[in-house]
């Protein structure tokens, strides 16, 4: 954190006690398997369950939720979105009007520092970063004026054309560092590129203090282009540190969500600001990832406690589990517990193991049977060609293929 100058008079002393901050902040490391607890509400989800909470407010998402404020449609105004790239698994568009430019309030900023990002003031920057910590789906914020205007330089007509595809050029990014592209995915309009996606959005573009009319963009990507792009050009962000995982295409959705509720709560937006009724969307989606959403199977697991006390060497009653998988947010499906509904955003979720995982850790690890690994007799090396000292060999040599040492130590017996 970088403080000015007014601090000077205070180096040597507690931070907490300059900026009456009381906190305690606590690191997670997350597995590469839960992307969706890079979000605080996963972490929160998770915890919810590990104290035994039961909960009023619900955290996840479900199907349908989106759709309760969201009207999807492929054009808003004189707004479409054009994507050329199989890169692109997700991508929404949101404009607003008539947005209130307020100050961030105190809480955020202080929320922020202890994340490490130094709060801009400006409430449009740090909303899309306070959502990106709560829901781990990063979030970019345009000035709509300032796209109109690129476009309006170059073209006669109203239409503003959104485009995702592999650009070239040049581009500044937010961080005054001026890139040089090849072949890079962008987000761009009348080939001026507006933003190094996934990774850093371009100086030109962002909002300002006087910004009133703004383009929002929530997205997934195929986390191996962002991770090359990143690394290509040495620039490593929040954004592109999430993108480079596994991200749910159904993500978008709770960041969407958590930003207009909180939008709406802060006076940021009002009903000028997209209409009376739902919030207009442009949301596309790729084709397989589409179909993978339609698909009422995807989102379905077999549940059998027998398997899983099987895999688990143990005897958990079948209402314990069903207990833990609920607070996770397992549901059942018609009524029924021989088939769960897996969490809207939990695609790790795939067979029997997952779930005898997703109970044991709840269970308590500590809980498990200590027993030896069982053995099947008779499954001995048997070759009647070779003697003991040819197999001791054959041994060895296996053994240091594997990269193990082997150590000649003396006798400490005497033969007699």
């Amino acid at each position: 954190m970088i403080l000015g100058n007014e601090y000077e008079k205070n180096i040597g002393e507690n931070i907490s006690n300059i900026l009456n901050i009381e906190d305690e902040i606590y690191d997670f490391e997350i597995t590469p398997n839960r992307p969706d607890c890079l979000g605080i509400i996963g972490i929160a989800n998770e915890l919810k369950c590990a104290i035994n909470r039961k909960e009023k407010q619900k955290l996840l998402i479900e199907k349908g939720d989106f759709e309760k404020i969201a009207n999807t449609v492929e054009k808003i105004d004189n707004i479409t979105v054009n994507v050329e790239s199989e890169d692109v698994k997700r991508y929404m568009a949101i404009p607003l009007y008539n947005v209130k430019n307020i100050e961030t309030p105190k809480e955020i900023k202080e929320r922020l520092q202890t994340m490490g990002v130094n709060p801009k003031g400006n409430i449009l920057v740090d909303i899309s970063n306070y959502i990106m910590f709560e829901t781990g789906n990063p979030i970019h914020i345009f000035d709509l004026d300032i796209l109109n205007k690129i476009h309006n330089e170059k073209n006669d007509n109203n239409k503003l054309e959104i485009k995702i595809a592999n650009n070239n050029g040049k581009i500044e990014l937010l961080n005054d560092e001026e890139l040089e592209l090849s072949d890079d995915l962008t987000i761009s309009i009348d080939n001026e590129n507006l933003a190094l996606v996934g990774i850093m959005g371009g100086k030109d573009s962002g909002v300002r203090k006087e910004t009133k009319n703004i383009l929002i963009e929530i997205a997934t990507f195929e986390r191996k282009k962002i991770r090359d792009t990143s690394r290509k050009y040495n620039v490593r962000t929040e954004s592109s540190a999430r993108f480079e995982k596994k991200l749910s295409p159904r993500l978008p959705e709770l960041a969407f969500l958590r930003m207009i509720t909180l939008m709406k709560e802060l006076g940021v937006i009002d009903s000028t600001s997209f209409g009376n009724g739902k919030i207009n969307v442009i949301d596309y989606i790729r084709k397989d990832v589409k179909e993978n959403f339609e698909n009422e199977q995807n989102t379905l697991i077999n549940f059998n406690s027998n398997d899983i006390n099987k895999i688990l060497g143990m005897n958990i009653s079948k209402e314990k589990m069903i207990d833990i998988l609920t607070e996770l947010g397992f549901r059942k499906h018609n009524g029924e517990t021989s088939v769960l509904v897996k969490p809207y955003i939990r695609e790790d979720i795939e067979r029997k193991e997952d779930l005898a995982e997703e109970v044991i850790r709840f269970y308590g690890y500590d809980n498990l049977n200590e027993t030896l690994p069982k053995v099947e007799r008779g499954n001995v090396y048997r070759n009647n060609d070779k003697d003991i000292s040819t197999i001791t060999k054959d041994i060895r040599n296996l053994l240091k293929i594997e990269g193990y040492n082997q150590i000649i130590t003396y006798r400490i017996y005497i033969k007699r």
